[in-house]
């Protein structure tokens, strides 16, 4: 059974990051923070890093509903020919 309590954080991350995490990458920003702090890296550098990776991932990432027609036929087209 899953708890809804936040698992405990570094010490070495600053108060008030783990407010500015956006929720979809809370528990991967804190396996991230503390990895770091127990190499004896930056915690705050590596959640960032990490929210700053996921940004430019979720902007690349395109939905099939924001294609127009002609691209999503042109897609389906070239994936039943492979």
């Amino acid at each position: 059974m899953k708890t809804d309590t936040p698992p405990a954080l570094p010490p070495s991350l600053a108060r008030g990051t783990e407010c500015r995490i956006p929720r979809h990458c809370m528990e991967d920003a804190i396996q991230e923070a503390w990895a770091a702090h127990l190499a004896g890296n930056d915690a705050n550098v590596a959640v960032w890093r990490l929210v700053q990776r996921n940004r430019r991932h979720r902007r690349r990432v395109v939905c099939f509903s924001q294609l127009d027609p002609e691209t999503f036929r042109h897609l389906r087209n070239r994936t039943a020919a492979q």
